[in-house]
């Protein structure tokens, strides 16, 4: 027999051959010692969650008294009934759910129907608005294999609701225990409370259950790639509040190296707007072969809450420095008292590929010398070339091109030593050179002559160049500078100059004769002018005057002086 009995003290009293009175007594038995007694208590919770015996003040008028679950056990249906306490929002995790309860449940498609209840009955003071619950569904593991949807706030006028709240909820596999949670549980400091009675799941025959599928977490998101090492861990999750379910190590050859890692984690908290953990983190352990740990990698971030699944790179150059054997996914919470959760997916450890070194460069430089550095026109120039590779690396294909500014003052080029790498020709205006390959420390000399054709400063520029990367660029050049002068001229001379007569009165005239050696130009003073190097000119006598006759020639002149 079953009954329900209300919160207070109670005798409960057996007879063998009892019989009942009108009033619902029993009667005193025919025969002595066929009767048993039992004194007991009844407690249930208030809404402050204090325990409370009939007749208790809860705050609101009356006592905390449940019901048994109102929903029959039909054929086909399974009903599960909750412990006899309230649960509320505003608390604790734990104060917000009743449950676990332990089931048997077979996968397939159901109509969930769901009783509430909360003792408020003509009260007219009452001003919850959120007396609202869901049940979770769980498989052998940790993780959620799915939740109903919420009922309906407890109307102000009824202290039992009873509502089907999913006409057709698909559990993809056996379900071992289930638990309700409050619906407002973490979003309200009210202590909104309500008590689960009962879930009813009404099997839809028509509809045979889905083949169980791998839980979404078994796939890994991380693509293959060149140097990249994948590890995948099983489904189970991590907990945070127990050692062992905080762990899981699987087998993972790590060669000691740098490395890009990435996590992926998984709950399967999408679009439920419940979930309240903050810490489903998880980071890796590395392992030597004694299975020592050598080094930790950083944790990937907490799972948003409008997400199942989160992939993140936590390392851009994570440095092992040993071969790593074994691989732990650890619950970053631990040791905790929540009941976070999260499933380490998978791990890629990308390698990373030290780029190869730079080749040494070269540092190829040139010298240059002129002797002597001034000539006259018809002279001979010798020019020296000194050249080397400087650097650590092979200089390449290096040439020297050697060209005199401005054009056509110097010609003759002749090859007085040709260089000691390659060959070098004369050309009409210097010379060049093919040397091939310098190693490093490799020099040589080259050595031409020039011959000086026009007066003036001529420059010589002597470039080497590769296509062999270099150090500096400073050193590739070097420039010379001759000076070429002029023939010298013969000395200017102003062999006679005569005047006939030397002596004449005032209004008559003379005769100016004259002859000069070497003079570039002749003029005779006194308004004379320029005249021809040797001849005879007539002139008027006014007054007492001498005219000098001027025959220069660079660098000298001749002067010679007659007078009248």
């Amino acid at each position: 027999a079953s009954w329900t009995a209300l919160s207070g003290e109670h005798t409960l009293r057996v007879c063998a051959d009892a019989s009942v009175s009108d009033g619902g007594n029993i009667a005193e038995s025919k025969e002595a010692n066929n009767c048993l007694e039992e004194s007991f208590s009844v407690k249930t919770k208030s809404h402050d969650g204090d325990d409370d015996t009939e007749g208790d003040d809860t705050g609101d008028g009356a006592g905390f008294n449940p019901p048994g679950c109102s929903i029959p056990s039909n054929e086909g249906r399974t009903v599960v009934s909750f412990f006899e306490d309230g649960i509320i929002a505003g608390g604790t995790k734990d104060e917000a759910t009743s449950g676990p309860v332990s089931v048997s449940i077979p996968a397939g498609k159901y109509k969930i129907t769901l009783e509430s209840y909360d003792d408020h009955f003509d009260k007219t003071g009452q001003e919850q608005k959120k007396e609202q619950f869901f049940v979770r569904f769980f498989s052998s593991g940790l993780n959620e294999i799915q939740r109903t949807s919420s009922i309906s706030d407890l109307p102000e006028d009824k202290e039992v609701l009873t509502e089907i709240v999913n006409n057709e909820l698909n559990l993809p596999v056996k379900i071992n225990r289930l638990e309700a949670l409050h619906t407002h549980w973490g979003k309200t400091s009210d202590k909104e409370s309500v008590m689960p009675l009962c879930l009813a799941l009404d099997k839809i025959e028509d509809i045979p259950p889905p083949l169980p599928s791998p839980p979404p977490a078994l796939e890994c998101p991380l693509e293959s790639q060149s140097e990249r090492a994948i590890f995948e861990f099983s489904d189970r999750g991590l907990l945070a509040t127990e050692a062992s379910l905080s762990e899981e190590t699987i087998n993972a050859l790590i060669p000691a190296g740098k490395y890009k890692v990435t996590l992926v984690s998984y709950d399967n908290h999408s679009d439920k707007s419940e979930q309240a953990q903050k810490n489903e983190k998880y980071f890796l352990r590395l392992k030597n072969p004694s299975g020592q740990i050598f080094a930790d990698t950083p944790s990937i971030k907490d799972l948003p809450e409008d997400r199942d699944f989160l992939t993140e790179t936590v390392a851009e150059n994570f440095n092992v420095l040993q071969n790593a054997a074994f691989l732990s996914a650890k619950h970053s919470a631990f040791p905790s008292s929540d009941k976070e959760s999260v499933t380490p997916v998978c791990a890629a450890f990308d390698k990373i590929i030290p780029p190869p070194p730079e080749p040494e460069k070269a540092d190829i430089s040139i010298q240059k010398s002129v002797t002597p550095s001034e000539k006259q026109v018809g002279g001979i120039f010798t020019y020296t070339l000194h050249y080397k590779n400087e650097g650590a690396g092979v200089a390449e294909s290096v040439i020297i091109a050697d060209i005199a500014s401005p054009v056509g003052k110097l010609g003759s080029y002749t090859m007085v030593k040709n260089s000691d790498h390659g060959a070098c020709k004369a050309k009409t205006n210097g010379i060049t050179c093919s040397l091939g390959a310098l190693l490093p420390g490799a020099s040589g000399t080259i050595q031409y002559s020039a011959l000086s054709l026009f007066a003036g400063t001529i420059h010589n520029t002597a470039i080497i160049n590769t296509p062999t990367p270099e150090t500096t660029l400073f050193n590739n050049k070097d420039n010379a500078a001759v000076v070429v002068k002029g023939a010298a001229l013969p000395k200017a001379s102003c062999d006679s100059f005569t005047a006939n007569p030397s002596s004449v009165s005032s209004g008559g005239g003379t005769t100016l004769s004259w002859t000069t050696t070497n003079a570039s130009s002749v003029s005779i003073d006194q308004g004379l002018g320029s005249v021809a190097s040797s001849g005879s000119m007539a002139v008027p006598a006014f007054l007492q005057v001498s005219h000098i006759l001027l025959a220069p020639a660079a660098p000298e002149e001749a002067t010679a002086v007659k007078p009248r």
